[in-house]
């Protein structure tokens, strides 16, 4: 460069890239960062020219859309036209027969030909869409499983019906356990003392247990092998099964053993 700076004359055009190309970069090597910005121009270019193709795609998908249409219509009041003009009423449904049945063709072709293009500009959009449905459901269930339990919180009745139900749903003989938060279990003491409505019964008997790890709201019958599970979380967990969602495991701090303290035998019930 100090070179190129003692051969300069005034009035003489200076081509830096020129000279550049002809004698080397070994004392201009760039920077990281301008190497940087070079590639992130050329990203944009590319990006820019990529965007200009497909604009031009769609527009000629569109021209060739709208021209198959115009000429199924054609096609079809031209055979219904010259129907009318012979003035014979089965040459008049023929051609409205014959009408039809090439705009249905024109129509498929069309159906075809969108298809095509669809696939040809990669347009996924069901996939996607599918993937949202997805997300959507499992963000639903998920404020669902918080807004049921600060309703169990605040509204203690719900527990007696729960109790009832997993009574209800038992089919094999006590004498049973019926699991549930403790202060589900204080409130449901004083609520059957008032008579209405009135503690569930059972032929062989139950009792209630206080137990920390069920979630207010909810409760867990056991007896002998079998257990109804009526946690608020595994009724939310069945509508998630119920609709195809790959829900999380439950943790195995979450997994209820009998009264015999082993796992829930195969036959668990959930409600």
């Amino acid at each position: 460069m100090a070179q190129l700076i003692r051969k300069y004359n005034a009035g003489d055009r200076i081509v830096v890239s020129d000279w550049l190309r002809a004698h080397g970069t070994g004392d201009l090597e760039e920077s990281p960062e301008e190497v940087a910005r070079r590639a992130a121009e050329q990203a944009l270019r590319e990006a820019e020219a990529l965007r200009n193709q497909m604009e031009t795609q769609l527009a000629e998908a569109q021209r060739q859309i709208e021209a198959l249409i115009a000429e199924a219509e054609n096609t079809a009041q031209t055979l219904q036209a010259e129907a009318q003009a012979q003035g014979y009423e089965d040459g008049y449904k023929q051609g409205l027969v014959d009408g039809q049945t090439m705009f249905d063709g024109q129509v498929a072709d069309i159906v075809t030909q969108l298809q095509a293009i669809v696939a040809e500009l990669g347009l996924q959009r069901q996939v996607a869409l599918s993937g949202i449905e997805v997300e959507a459901a499992t963000l639903s269930l998920a404020v669902a499983e918080k807004v049921v339990g600060h309703v169990a919180q605040t509204h203690k009745p719900l527990i007696d019906h729960t109790v009832h139900r997993a009574l209800s749903e038992i089919s094999v003989e006590g004498p049973f356990v019926v699991k549930a938060h403790p202060d589900d279990c204080a409130f449901l003491t004083k609520f059957w003392q008032t008579g209405s409505p009135r503690r569930p019964d059972a032929p062989d008997g139950w009792r209630l247990v206080a137990d920390e790890s069920v979630p207010p709201g909810g409760c867990i019958l056991v007896c002998g092998p079998t257990t109804v599970d009526a946690r608020l979380k595994t009724q939310l967990g069945n509508i998630g099964v119920g609709l195809q969602l790959a829900l999380p495991a439950p943790d195995s701090e979450d997994i209820e053993t009998d009264a015999m303290g082993e796992p829930p035998a195969a036959d668990d019930i959930d409600l």
